[in-house]
């Protein structure tokens, strides 16, 4: 049970490597939670619906928990961590709400995206302890 609070938990740092593992652990679950909340929708079944949704919020809180744990991990300032964190939300955010409307500024967003995707990744750990505890 200990192994499985340091997943969810915000606290401690992670590597790049174990970043990935996570954000694809995290897609999965919230696939088949995304998969279970429509299937309960078209069904009108208020069971899978609730599973769904659960299991969707289980993968949503993994993805958070592993993006500030990198960020703590990259960045040893809380200022600094707490900016990249934001700023990646927010262009995610935003990058949902122009996928569609246009293409210029979609793939500049994207690109931007894709730009603190790789910094999240490739960075060294600006943390002096080799160890990442998360």
């Amino acid at each position: 049970m200990e192994n499985l609070k340091k997943w969810f938990n915000f606290n401690n740092t992670i590597s790049g490597t174990t970043f990935i593992l996570r954000w694809v652990i995290a897609l999965v679950v919230q696939f088949v939670g995304g998969f279970s909340l429509g299937y309960g929708l078209a069904l009108d079944n208020v069971g899978f619906s609730a599973l769904g949704l659960i299991i969707a919020s289980a993968g949503i809180w993994l993805q958070f928990s592993s993006l500030i744990k990198r960020c703590r991990a990259i960045f040893p300032n809380p200022k600094e961590y707490y900016v990249f964190y934001i700023v990646y939300v927010l262009t995610s955010i935003i990058y949902g709400f122009v996928k569609g409307a246009d293409i210029v500024l979609s793939s500049f967003v994207g690109l931007v995206m894709l730009v603190l995707f790789g910094i999240t990744i490739f960075k060294d750990s600006a943390n002096t302890e080799a160890n990442h505890l998360g």
